[in-house]
């Protein structure tokens, strides 16, 4: 189990899913304002386990201004492999959006996740286990923004908040 103060700057290696999953909830479970994501298909970290759930469920309810993008490479799965995640974007639509990369951007490999512009997780490549958790590092988490902003200009919305698409 991980162990990190949130007040602390350091950068953690990760080796393997189970600490990236935990990884991300630690670092999901931080976050007062913004949650930017970046993942081939969010299938093997954890997205849609009761844990993962609770923790952004207990994030929107901090805050009303409490905002989660996720963007995907591949999209095609979530209606069938993320039901809890999807059933959480219908709860909070209004803070919640899946979008899925435009081609420009599917050599993109590296999933990451930046919180509150502070604390970052960044694997660095989808197909293999290795990574960090970095915390209080706004340096490279504007990095990781900044390459999430020119995902975000050519990505199209991959889940609807309703069932009707309306």
């Amino acid at each position: 189990m991980l162990r990190v103060d949130p007040e602390s700057a350091q950068c953690l290696p990760l080796e393997g899913r189970l600490a990236h999953a935990e990884a991300l909830d630690l670092l999901l479970g931080w976050a007062q304002l913004t949650i930017g994501v970046f993942d081939f298909d969010l299938l093997d970290t954890g997205w849609n386990s009761p844990r993962r759930i609770a923790v952004l469920s207990d994030y929107f309810q901090r805050s009303r201004n409490a905002r989660l993008e996720i963007f995907l490479r591949d999209a095609s799965r979530i209606n069938l492999h993320l039901p809890r995640l999807l059933a959480l974007l219908r709860t909070h639509g209004h803070a919640c959006r899946i979008l899925e990369v435009g081609e420009d951007a599917q050599a993109v490999y590296d999933p990451f996740a930046i919180v509150d512009n502070r604390h970052y997780w960044h694997r660095f490549h989808f197909a293999q286990p290795r990574g960090e958790l970095g915390v209080q590092q706004p340096a490279y988490a504007a990095e990781l923004a900044r390459r999430l902003r020119e995902i975000k200009e050519i990505s199209v919305p991959a889940a609807s908040p309703t069932i009707l698409g309306l």
